[in-house]
């Protein structure tokens, strides 16, 4: 509800003191006051001239009481611009002052709160896509780590493997076919030997041959386990 101001001592203007000297019983005071209290609710604070016996009507006095209070004290003015004839009052504009002033703080007030918390929110979403992105930086770090220790263990695994196959199958004439590509390997002294060629493998060529040798004897072993159990 919009705030009607007034100072106190109203009653006190010279001009005041004429009306109600000349419509006592508080008719002229009441009819003023009302008129600008319909005033200050009106847009632009202004009220149609040409529609004024309403404001009579809603008052509750004659129509002519009302064009006096209107045109005879200098406390209202009739205007004409584009949007015709309208009675005013200037000291409203001037007691009202202090209250829209107000308004506008308020509502100066109520936009920097939002777009606090509009900032609020924004810094809130960079800090959440911060910590997302770090989350997703340190699972990418983790994935990587588990990797790198997959594959070390995985070597290990193979390379402890190797030294059992060698144990268990050195000069024993074990053979292993077509793998690695190569149609028959067997172990002697302790290296892949190509027993097609005569030829032991190199290191380079050795590397991946026993990747697979180490796989395919894991797996038999995880089968026979299985079929015993």
């Amino acid at each position: 509800m919009k705030a009607f101001m007034r100072p106190v001592d109203f009653r006190q203007d010279i001009r005041v003191k004429r009306l109600m000297s000349d419509l006592p019983g508080g008719i002229g005071y009441g009819v003023a006051m009302l008129t600008i209290e319909t005033l200050s609710g009106q847009p632009g604070m202004r009220y149609p001239t040409e529609a004024i016996d309403l404001l009579a009507y809603d008052i509750g006095v004659s129509l002519p009481i009302l064009t006096t209070v209107l045109t005879k004290y200098a406390l209202f003015d009739e205007i004409k611009d584009e949007n015709g004839k309208n009675y005013i009052c200037p000291s409203l504009n001037v007691w009202q002052e202090p209250y829209a002033k107000k308004v506008q703080i308020n509502s100066l007030r109520g936009q920097m709160s939002g777009i606090k918390k509009q900032l609020g929110l924004e810094l809130q979403l960079k800090e959440l896509t911060q910590t997302l992105s770090s989350s997703d930086s340190s699972k990418q770090i983790i994935n990587k780590k588990n990797k790198e220790i997959k594959k070390t263990l995985s070597l290990r695994e193979t390379k402890n493997l190797k030294q059992h196959l060698i144990n268990k199958y050195n000069n024993t004439g074990e053979t292993w076919e077509g793998v690695g590509g190569y149609k028959s390997l067997s172990i002697r002294n302790g290296y892949l030997h190509n027993n097609i060629s005569g030829k032991d493998l190199t290191p380079s060529e050795a590397v991946e041959v026993w990747g697979e040798i180490t796989n395919l004897y894991k797996n038999q072993q995880e089968q026979k386990e299985g079929d015993n159990q």
